[in-house]
């Protein structure tokens, strides 16, 4: 007899749009052989069916619901409303794991539907619409006595008690995650609040005012998340929360929105103290002096030794603004540092450091040139040694861009692609000059020139320049394959940070394996292809991105 299992139900688009409805059903179930199976998705066109048609669909499931183990939701609040009738009458015996997106700017009517599941635990939220916001927190019923973890990414409520009233119902919540309004002391008592068992706490704070923090006390708390419009008292707030719950972090995220990190210097440092577990560590930013104290051997106050000795993973993350002033040298002297004190057995831990931003874009890719050239402190861009460098970094876009290939021109025909086939052979040619014993490596780095020939080699014969009479492809490719394990051994000597995609920038150790595998060097010469982090993994650094 088959068993499911789950099942999730994604809508790409709003249901019963006037237009156009995609309503895709993903079913997966273990037949006795333990093996998954999947159904593909469904595409239904507009008629004036299609509501009775979800409905029928939604009824066929649920004569499964009582073998339900979990249920994701991403749908309009109608298609909800329609699943929920279907389950009108039916019980969720085995039903856990429970998360819901409300798409679009419907209101369900109610969200009833799993209050008497017996062994839900762990429950998700999410709407863009604080407009639905009141209609959802009030028609939600869950049995909260029960709950080990509920996550909320959705606008705060003004003058909203949620925050209050979650942990104080929830005497098992282990995990909470959730947006603050913006007076939240408002509906918050003055008497401190207390919770045992919470070991995951991450807020975002609408405003500069973070000081419900200093009512808590969390004494299991190890994964502390904080996000605040201002940084006036956060560093405060979260110590106070640190020494009143005489806690041990094992995680933390601060993560104010501002542009006077810089202004707070030695404050993160003194947060840290209170720290001596802590193994991982996300900020947006880091102050010049701040900096310096995580790389002193001797950086705590609170007795010899390095500041969290234990630090294993630290993450600046840009998740609002791009900050052009910041200390990337010092970050480059801080994971040196660490470097060395683990080898010395001064930290318990190698250091793994990233610099990144939580929404990757593309059209950044210069951005993010410059600050791994300011990590490894490559040449000036403009300074004269990279005269020779800029041009040839502007040909071989050119022959990228394909501008020889240009209708508009009179020179169309056969003169321009000639006089870009002359231009391009001359810049192979003296490429191919290049002394690498002798010449500074750096500044092919720095013009990005390893890179941009290999993209140019990838070219098809045909997209060069009269290439049956130069034979251009040709040239760009042996100058490549001599150049390429040339790069290799320098990147595995001297390079310390790697471009990996969409995750920023992550510091290679000196000693770490991957320079002894060829293709992860050259990956530390060219890059990687960018590979967005997952909800769970942004979770795992204390960020809830907005996706």
């Amino acid at each position: 007899m088959t068993s499911w299992s789950s099942y999730t139900i994604t809508s790409t688009r709003a249901l019963l749009h006037p237009v156009f409805l995609h309503l895709a059903l993903f079913a997966a179930w273990v037949p006795p052989e333990n093996q998954a199976v999947s159904t593909p998705g469904w595409t239904y066109n507009p008629s004036p069916q299609v509501y009775r048609t979800t409905q029928r669909i939604f009824s066929l499931l649920a004569l499964r619901a009582s073998q339900w183990e979990g249920i994701s939701l991403s749908m309009t609040a109608r298609a909800i409303s329609a699943l929920g009738g279907a389950l009108t009458g039916k019980s969720l015996p085995l039903l856990e794991k429970l998360s819901i997106e409300i798409r679009g700017t419907g209101r369900p009517s109610r969200l009833d539907y799993f209050s008497s599941a017996p062994r839900l635990r762990h429950v998700e939220i999410k709407f863009c619409r604080i407009e639905i916001g009141n209609v959802v927190r009030d028609n939600l019923c869950l049995p909260w006595s029960q709950m080990l973890s509920y996550h909320e990414q959705a606008p705060p409520i003004p003058n909203s008690d949620d925050f209050y009233v979650i942990l104080t119902t929830t005497p098992h919540l282990q995990s909470h995650i959730c947006t603050l309004p913006l007076n939240p002391q408002l509906n918050f008592p003055a008497a401190p609040l207390g919770h045992k068992a919470l070991t995951r706490l991450h807020l975002k704070f609408t405003s500069p005012d973070s000081s419900v923090l200093r009512r808590l006390t969390l004494p299991s708390l190890k994964d502390l998340s904080v996000t605040s419009f201002g940084i006036m008292t956060i560093f405060s707030d979260i110590a106070s929360l640190i020494r009143r719950s005489s806690c041990q972090l094992q995680a933390l995220a601060i993560l104010p929105v501002c542009k006077t990190w810089h202004e707070r210097s030695g404050e993160l440092s003194q947060v840290l103290e209170l720290c001596p577990n802590l193994t991982r560590l996300c900020v947006n930013s880091i102050p010049p002096k701040d900096t310096e104290i995580l790389a002193e051997i001797d950086g705590s106050t609170l007795g010899s030794g390095p500041i969290v000795p234990a630090l294993r993973q630290l993450t600046v993350c840009y998740t609002v603004m791009f900050p052009m002033d910041e200390d990337y040298a010092g970050f480059d002297d801080l994971a040196r540092a660490r470097e060395r004190m683990f080898h010395d057995g001064h930290t318990a831990n190698l250091l793994e450091m990233s610099v990144g931003m939580v929404h990757y874009s593309p059209f950044e890719d210069q951005v993010w040139a410059w600050v791994l050239g300011s990590l490894e402190r490559f040449p000036f861009l403009y300074m004269p040694e990279m005269d020779q460098i800029r041009k040839w970094a502007e040909v071989l876009h050119a022959q990228l861009n394909r501008k020889w290939f240009d209708t508009r021109r009179k020179e169309r025909g056969v003169v321009m692609p000639f006089l870009k086939a002359l231009e391009l052979r001359k810049t192979l040619r003296e490429m191919e000059e290049f002394d690498f014993a002798s010449g500074d490596v750096n500044l092919l780095y720095r013009g990005r020139i390893p890179i941009l020939l290999e993209l140019v080699t990838s070219l098809l014969p045909k997209m060069f320049p009269l290439n049956a009479i130069f034979g251009l492809s040709l040239q760009a490719n042996n100058l490549y394959r001599r150049w390429k394990p040339l790069l290799v051994e320098h990147a595995r000597v001297n390079r310390r940070w790697t471009a990996a995609g969409g995750r920023g920038i992550q510091y290679v150790a000196q000693r770490s394996k991957r320079r002894d595998n060829d293709a992860l060097v050259w990956e530390m010469v060219v890059g990687t292809h960018p590979k967005a982090r997952s909800r769970n993994e942004w979770l795992d650094i204390g960020i809830w991105p907005e996706v």
